[in-house]
Parts: structure tokens; C-alpha cells; sequence
């Protein structure tokens, strides 16, 4: 009977240990991360297309904020200056002479011009990140970047000309920088320009 009793416990905590392994990999298998659907920063960029559609994404949120001409500065430069007279709303009329109606009249463009600032700043810091070999030569992995610093410099030069100083943001990392000085952007955008003509010169 001892027998028995001392079998049929060693069968028990033999089942119970297999069931355990069993349910502890099917665990493991739902907790699975890996996003089968959608792009993330764990599957983009592989491709050299991957980051040809990166850098594009740049130009894309470029052209979103180009829809409203009153939040670009040529539009209210010249609404300022005297090739144009502002009319209409108290925006334009405003801008004729040199004053803003709301402060929240440029919101939209600030935060569009960020989303092209981080578009930029994930293009650098990706498609540095891919081995040569992805690409069909150096040269256009390099004129990928390069693009990304050009755009990056232009829209800090674009956000100079709206709010003279902003936060400087170089990395997709979250950061809540404070307002830097007039002499930081522009050397900012003086380091990003040089870099373009460095990495997409012949």
C-alpha cells in the first residue's frame, strides 16, 4: 500500500512539474511583444526602402503645415513689410503692423514644425544605426542623412524666423528643453547645414 501511495505521489508531482513547464511556455508565448501587424522601432528601418520612406515622412510633415500660408514665414513677412496689405481678418491686419491678434495664431505651425524636427532626428538616428551593405552604395545612405539635416536645418531656420528662440531638440529621446538663445539656433542651423553639404556633396 506504502508502494502505491509513494507511485502515485511521485506521478502526481511528475504531472503537476510537466503541466507547469507546459503553462509557463504558453505564458511566455502571450506575453510576446513582437508587433506582427505594424512598423516599430523594433522592425524599422531593415530596408534601404525603409529608410527612403523615413526620410520621405520628413517632407511629408513638411508639406502639412504649408497648407495655411498666415503660419509661413514668407507669408508674414511680407505681410509685415510692404509688398503686401493685410486685409481681411484681425490676423492679416495684424500682421500689417507687426502685431499678433492671439497668441495662439502660430500653435498649429509650432507644433508641426516639431513633428518635422522629431521626422528628422529619428531619420538620423536610424538609418546611421543600418549596416552599409542594406544599401545599394555608401553614397546614397549617406545623401539619406544628409537630406534629414538639411530638412532639420531648415525648419529651425523657419522656426527662428516665427519665434526668434525655441528649444533645441536633437534627439527623438523626450526632452522638455527651455527656449535657447538666438546665437544657439543659428549655430544649430549653421552644424545641421554643414553636415548636409558634408554627407551629400559628390
Amino acid at each position: 500500500t506504502m508502494r502505491t501511495n509513494d507511485m502515485k505521489k511521485i506521478l502526481f508531482t511528475l504531472v503537476a512539474a510537466c503541466l507547469l513547464i507546459v503553462s509557463c511556455n504558453s505564458l511566455e508565448s502571450l506575453l510576446d511583444t513582437t508587433n506582427y501587424s505594424k512598423s516599430d522601432t523594433s522592425n524599422f528601418p531593415k530596408t534601404e526602402k525603409d529608410a527612403t520612406q523615413i526620410v520621405n515622412s520628413i517632407y511629408a510633415a513638411r508639406a502639412a503645415y504649408g497648407k495655411d500660408p498666415k503660419e509661413q514665414p514668407t507669408w508674414r513677412n511680407n505681410a509685415a513689410a510692404d509688398e503686401m496689405i493685410g486685409g481681411g481678418n484681425t490676423e492679416t491686419q495684424g500682421q500689417d503692423r507687426l502685431l499678433e491678434d492671439s497668441a495662439e495664431n502660430l500653435a498649429d505651425s509650432w507644433s508641426a514644425h516639431y513633428k518635422t524636427i522629431f521626422r528628422a532626428n529619428f531619420a538620423i538616428e536610424s538609418i546611421d544605426k543600418l549596416e552599409d551593405n542594406v544599401f545599394s552604395s555608401v553614397d546614397y545612405k549617406n545623401y539619406l542623412i544628409g537630406q534629414a539635416y538639411f530638412l532639420r536645418g531648415w525648419t529651425y531656420w523657419e522656426l527662428a524666423e516665427l519665434f526668434e528662440t525655441v528649444p533645441i531638440v536633437t534627439a527623438t529621446e523626450p526632452v522638455n528643453n527651455p527656449r535657447a538663445s538666438a546665437d544657439s539656433v543659428f549655430t544649430q542651423i549653421a552644424n545641421d547645414l554643414t553636415a548636409a553639404i558634408g554627407l551629400m556633396s559628390p
